[in-house]
């Protein structure tokens, strides 16, 4: 044992609830055990905790039926002096144990029993080459995983094995990793497909069954990490100096997120740390050489040697709940009952509420210094705000007896109130909504400062209540009360109020609403439209409702009605668009149209209206006064700056009620095509009459020239005058002559004039490379041209 390296493999199985402090362990003799060489893996099986195996050198194996008081003992391999690494069993009796010995023939060996453990028989797959196998992994009776290294010792090829029908063939992935490692431990998940292997400073993924595998982190220097035990993200890990852990100090590994953070634990020199066992994502076990079985419950920030009653070196554990575990090395111990050899010195009940924190608290006498909780606390105090026992350890050293303190801590009744409010529906402004609790309290206090079981409330807001149970715990509700406006039902007009005998009032709803309701001066509904047309004068209401049932009424409008009749006619109604003749873009064209006086009575024509006044405009001027059937003209005039269709609304007053008709008109754009002297057409399309200055021209022509070239312009020009010239410079900026300007279009408008034509010259510059630069209006632009002669 001493002068050998050891292996043990310790296979996840299920977490305990919560990581237990053991001050005792008692060692257990196997019956039949032919070999004193050491123990290396213990296994329980956790569908049945009474059924255990352990195995180790010279091919041994020994098994229990009762929960490891009575053990027997079989050979597994007669002929061979194996070194069993790894035992696991999936069912009561099919399992499979793996080692190796430094012989071709049995270097690597699995064995399997169909038996519980009786007898085995000799499934290692056969490659014709010297490998090792360390663990091996079955999640069902038939499909597993081993793992091994060629040659006995060294870290070069790594080697998974896997078997999909027990053992009777094999397939096999190789790897190598630059630096060397060495595989040691394996196990799949039969649900999902994913695995981890752990080797010499890494551990390693499958995703697929152990088909294919990858490193997923780096666990430090590449010391031998014999043992794999996980939960998701957080690993133990034992270690060994070295790739095969022979090469000096020991120590243990603990992460909680894949190793991106590592806790390492470094013990000295012969102090190799070969098992491990994982309690839950915070807490678990080592254990190794010179007696040692540390345990850590804060992620191996500290650990305890916990060996009290252990003798020689250790190899593997595990831990059957979270009392009653195993160890194994020169010998076999397990776990003593604490409640046996401890003294239990008080059982006490704590109530709290809910989200409320626990002190638990002890008083042990002085010569007991050192306190030790189950949940990784330390001191005489210990606060929780979790349901659940707990237990205090008080002793002098943990191989002394300690007194046991127990505790459990249970929440009172919950009574969570429930805020009720009596309008289910939407309240309306004006409603008072009452908000109550649904049980009775010892106290009441409102967000407001209220302190009854009830608040009514005529705001919306968010409203808060605090209760007090009967066992003084203090719990809270809050709800939302949304109180919606009244609708705003405003009447106006869209017509003239004062209206004529034979004409009616347009009266429309000022908003949007769910519902209308008009009605006149005798309450008799006459609409339910947003608008309503009246034709007899009096009062008239309406009332609305929106959407969330909210009902208002409006004031009383007043509708007159006078007794008379217009006086005018027009040649256009709104329903035969008065047209405009279409005219080109910046210019203008005026329309007449005739409007006469139908009455015998002498009127004055008052101001005529434009709706939009952009595009249409009517002449400013002295309106006619028109006699008894006198006719009279005015113009309409149209222009635009934009091309594009439009339209308005012309507005006349009358007596009674004005008369409307539309106006439509159309401006086109100009073009304006010209031949360059490349004979290259070109053309400028008109679409927008600018208020600024626009200077466009083309790209000199002929290009190259021979001497002589020209540019075609455009330009708008305001009322204000804008110099351009155009000049020719060779490539080192020296002007070197300019071209001649020859307008041959003219267009005035409104708003400027619009010129077209050419910039010219004759040149007898030299072959090269020239450029002819626009300048004025402070901008200039230069366009490159090649002279050849």
């Amino acid at each position: 044992m001493k002068t050998k390296i050891l292996y043990i493999i310790l296979f996840l199985i299920p977490i305990l609830a919560q990581s237990q402090w053991l001050n005792k362990w008692e060692k257990v003799n196997i019956a039949g055990r032919y070999s004193q060489e050491a123990y290396l893996d213990v296994f329980f099986l956790p569908s049945d905790r009474n059924l255990g195996w352990i195995c180790g050198f010279n091919s041994q194996v020994s098994f229990t039926k009762d929960g490891g008081d009575n053990w027997e003992t079989v050979n597994v391999d007669i002929n061979n002096s194996v070194q069993l690494e790894s035992i696991h069993f999936t069912s009561p009796n099919i399992g499979y144990t793996s080692g190796g010995k430094e012989d071709k023939s049995t270097a690597g060996s699995i064995y399997k029993s169909i038996d519980g453990g009786r007898t085995w028989t000799n499934i290692s797959p056969r490659i014709g080459e010297l490998y090792s196998i360390w663990g091996c992994y079955f999640y069902d009776d038939n499909n597993g995983i081993t793992v091994a290294s060629t040659g006995f010792s060294g870290c070069e090829i790594q080697l998974f094995f896997k078997t999909t029908n027990g053992g009777q063939s094999w397939t096999q992935k190789r790897y190598e990793v630059r630096g060397g490692t060495k595989l040691s431990d394996v196990h799949i998940n039969g649900t999902t497909g994913y695995g981890q292997a752990i080797s010499s400073g890494y551990v390693w993924e499958t995703t697929d069954y152990g088909s294919n595998w990858d490193i997923d982190f780096e666990t430090g220097p590449i010391d031998w990490a014999e043992e794999l035990s996980y939960q998701d993200s957080s690993f133990i890990i034992p270690i060994a100096e070295g790739c095969e852990g022979a090469d000096g100090y020991g120590g243990m590994l603990f992460t909680t997120d894949k190793g991106k953070k590592i806790n390492r634990k470094i013990l000295g020199t012969a102090r190799d740390m070969f098992g491990s066992f994982l309690i839950n994502k915070t807490s678990g076990w080592v254990c190794g050489f010179q007696k040692s079985v540390f345990f850590t419950c804060d992620a191996g920030s500290n650990w305890e040697n916990l060996n009290c009653g252990i003798d020689g070196d250790l190899d593997d554990l595990f831990f059957i709940d979270d009392t009653t575990g195993w160890v194994v090395g020169d010998d076999v111990f397990r776990t003593r009952n604490v409640t046996e050899v401890n003294k239990v010195i008080s059982r006490d009940t704590v109530y709290i509420c809910r989200g409320d924190i626990a002190e638990l608290h002890i008083q042990p006498p002085d010569i007991l210094p050192n306190t030790v909780w189950t949940n990784c606390g330390r001191g005489n105090s210990f606060y929780s705000g979790d349901e659940g026992k707990y237990r205090a350890f008080a002793y002098a050293s943990p191989c002394d007896t300690a007194f046991i303190y127990d505790f459990q801590v249970i929440y009172y009744p919950d009574y969570i109130p429930e805020i009720q409010s009596d309008n289910s529906n939407y309240p309306c402004e004006g409603d008072t909504v009452r908000l109550s609790v649904d049980t009775i309290y010892q106290s009441y206090l409102w967000s407001t400062g209220d302190t009854t079981s009830y608040l009514d409330v005529y705001e919306s807001g968010n409203y808060i209540v605090q209760t007090t149970s009967p066992d003084g715990c203090i719990k809270y509700d809050t709800m939302d009360v949304s109180i919606k406006p009244l609708p705003e039902p405003n009447i106006i007009p869209i017509t003239k109020n004062n209206f004529c005998i034979g004409d009616s009032i347009l009266l429309q709803s000022e908003f949007d609403h769910h519902i209308y309701s008009w009605y006149n001066e005798t309450s008799e509904l006459i609409s339910n439209n947003k608008s309503v047309f009246v034709k007899e004068g009096g009062n008239y209401k309406l009332i609305v409702e929106s959407e969330f049932g909210c009902i208002d009424s409006s004031a009383s409008f007043f509708v007159s009605v006078i007794i008379d009749s217009n006086r005018l006619s027009i040649d256009y109604s709104i329903t035969e668009p008065f047209t405009i003749d279409t005219l080109t873009l910046g210019n203008k064209t005026c329309q007449k149209v005739k409007i006469t006086n139908t009455s015998n009575i002498e009127y004055q024509v008052q101001l005529i209206k434009l709706r939009d006044k952009y595009y249409f405009a009517a002449p400013p001027s002295d309106l006619p006064k028109l006699g008894p059937f006198e006719s009279a003209e005015f113009e309409i005039c149209f222009e635009g700056d934009s091309t594009g269709n439009f339209e308005d609304i012309v507005e006349i007053p009358d007596i009674c009620s004005p008369h409307f008709f539309k106006i439509e008109g159309i401006v086109a754009p100009f073009s304006f095509e010209a031949i360059s002297k490349c004979d290259v057409p070109w053309t400028f399309t008109s679409i927008r009459i600018d208020k600024n200055h626009i200077f466009e021209s083309s790209s000199p022509y002929p290009n190259p020239s021979n001497g002589s070239l020209a540019i075609s312009y455009m330009e708008f020009t305001p009322k204000e005058n804008v110099q351009m010239n155009v000049y020719i410079y060779d490539s080192k900026g020296i002007r070197v002559g300019e071209l001649e300007r020859r307008t041959s279009v003219i267009e005035n408008y409104p708003n400027g004039r619009l010129e077209r034509g050419e910039y010219i010259t004759e040149t007898t510059l030299p072959t090269g490379i020239y450029f002819i630069v626009i300048e004025g209006n402070d901008n200039t632009e230069a366009k490159p041209i090649v002279i050849t002669r």
